[in-house]
């Protein structure tokens, strides 16, 4: 895990994963959801055993602080700390 990212920084999506953009075609909807996502600042809600970050996302692609609104896991080199 990147050991600057910390519980509830706040962070910005640089990019869309690798891994996402290769599996666009069978899963558009995650695809899309980073693609509006990306260039927004969001806050770091948990981390699973692999060290992605997980961030609450709203329909429009911004930061929510609903535990029910979309969550995506995010790879550590896709997020840049804001100040």
């Amino acid at each position: 895990m990147n050991a600057r990212l910390q519980l509830e920084d706040l962070v910005k999506l640089l990019h869309v994963p690798a891994a996402v953009k290769s599996d666009k075609i069978r899963s558009p909807e995650t695809f899309d959801l980073c693609a509006r996502s990306t260039g927004r600042t969001f806050t770091i809600r948990g981390f699973n055993d692999y060290g992605m970050a997980e961030l609450w996302i709203d329909e429009e692609g911004r930061d929510s602080t609903d535990a029910c609104a979309d969550s995506i896991w995010i790879e550590p080199d896709c997020l840049e700390v804001q100040s």
